[in-house]
């Protein structure tokens, strides 16, 4: 199952690829040889990450590490977010350290970048008519609602063509399933209570939110470059690339899911 030089073949990885929910019932058995082998590559990657050794890897063997603790993360008995976080962040310092700013980078960069910002706008719209019905059906003393709680959440996507099905969509067990996952822990949420108020109609902190107050750039770490340095970054980069993000991930975004949460609830008193 190993080569020469101790790494996790690529043939385990393929290997592990089959569809493990099919097999729920071997894996109930004790002794099956196929959690034997999880459980043998899961040690392997564990005591990789207490030597840090991941640093040694190729960019190829880092993302085969993180899609198999994803994709096995119900069938392995420790917690992997600690461990991809290690992986992730070697991954994005590999790829960020030979990245090259042309003028097709920073173009294609900007268009994500003032995508979020309309995103952001185009769900505060939606999360503001929510949240002033929610006020107004307070303010007639429903008896059901004493509470409520509006957010606005995007998740940034990576679709790839997929030809069975002709149209584009977000592989399964890839690095990018394995992102999303992780940015997903984080959220990227603006809780619209503490930035618009129904009583007055002040939307006044949303403007200055983080996410959208343009008198801060976030032009640091991967950002903080020449090429970069008159041009607005926002937050919701900065926060893809504080949670493993490549430069490179971060272009490939072709599609930004726009949610709108709504909460309400009521309660009773015991005596």
């Amino acid at each position: 199952m190993e080569d020469k030089a101790g790494k996790i073949s690529s043939e385990l990885v393929k290997f592990l690829k089959v569809d493990i929910n099919a097999m729920e019932n071997e894996l109930s058995t004790p002794g099956s040889v196929r959690q034997i082998v999880l459980d043998q590559m899961t040690q392997k990657i564990y005591k990789m990450y207490e030597n840090d050794d991941f640093e040694k890897c190729s960019l190829k063997e880092l993302e085969e590490y993180a899609v198999f603790l994803h994709r096995h993360k119900y069938h392995i008995p420790i917690k992997i977010e600690d461990i991809l976080r290690s992986i992730l962040a070697i991954r994005r310092g590999k790829l960020d350290c030979k990245y090259f700013w042309n003028e097709e980078n920073i173009k294609r960069l900007l268009e994500v970048n003032n995508r979020f910002i309309k995103c952001w706008e185009i769900g505060f719209v939606e999360a503001k008519a929510k949240m002033n019905l929610l006020y107004e059906q307070m303010m007639r003393k429903d008896s059901f609602l004493k509470d409520y709680e509006v957010c606005i959440n995007l998740q940034p996507q990576i679709l790839v063509w997929d030809d069975s099905s002709k149209e584009y969509e977000c592989p399964d067990n890839s690095i990018f399933d394995v992102l999303d996952y992780m940015l997903y822990l984080v959220r990227m949420e603006i809780r619209m209570n503490n930035v618009y108020n129904p009583a007055t109609g002040d939307d006044s902190k949303f403007y200055k939110n983080g996410y959208i107050n343009r008198a801060t750039s976030w032009n640091i770490e991967s950002f903080d470059t020449m090429e970069l340095s008159e041009h607005y970054i926002s937050y919701a980069l900065h926060k893809l690339c504080d949670n493993y993000w490549a430069i490179e991930d971060i272009l490939k975004i072709n599609q930004i899911h726009i949610e709108v949460n709504v909460s309400y609830q009521s309660s009773t008193e015991i005596f």
